[in-house]
């Protein structure tokens, strides 16, 4: 309960255990369209990683994705998104248990 001298520690632990849960969703949203990414980006590319003729077309139809989104797709560096977020995941648990 908030007093006149502001909010109280469970207040406090209250909100940081809303924006825990708030981060560990925003990562795994983030890791779940990055292996989305790689998974269209296999149905797009040969094993020896050559654009399939007519393949951005049939993904576009088949996952119902529009033609700029498979073009980002198509272009996107995944490991350096893994990259970027693992290295945003360290940063924010750094400050989480800097918090703890």
């Amino acid at each position: 309960m908030t007093t006149p001298s502001g909010p109280s520690e469970q207040e406090w632990e209250a909100a940081r255990a809303a924006l825990r849960r708030r981060q560990d969703s925003r990562y795994q949203a983030d890791l779940d369209q990055i292996v989305f990414y790689e998974r269209a980006q296999a149905l797009l590319r040969t094993p020896e990683g050559q654009l399939r003729p007519g393949s951005r077309g049939q993904v576009e139809r088949r996952l119902g994705v529009g033609s700029s989104l498979s073009r980002y797709i198509e272009r996107a560096d995944t490991k350096q998104m893994r990259r970027d977020l693992e290295k945003r995941r360290r940063e924010e648990l750094a400050v989480r248990d800097g918090e703890s």
